[in-house]
């Protein structure tokens, strides 16, 4: 049940520091053990990370 909950929480955006006080995980190792993180899902973070990053380069430029 708790690999459930950190993980819907963690895939609906709350950071891992709001998860981890919630559940009583005082460290990040801990937070892990319970937050396994998907190769797909891992994929999916990479690539929008770039864009996201490609984005804020564009904005930068512009300003």
């Amino acid at each position: 049940m708790e690999y459930t909950y950190n993980t819907n929480w963690r895939l609906q955006g709350h950071d891992y520091i709001r998860i981890m006080a919630t559940r009583g995980h005082k460290t990040r190792s801990t937070f892990r053990g319970y937050n396994p993180v998907s190769p797909a899902e891992l994929k999916t973070l990479v690539s929008s990370d770039a864009k996201a990053t490609s984005c804020d380069i564009n904005i930068n430029i512009e300003q």
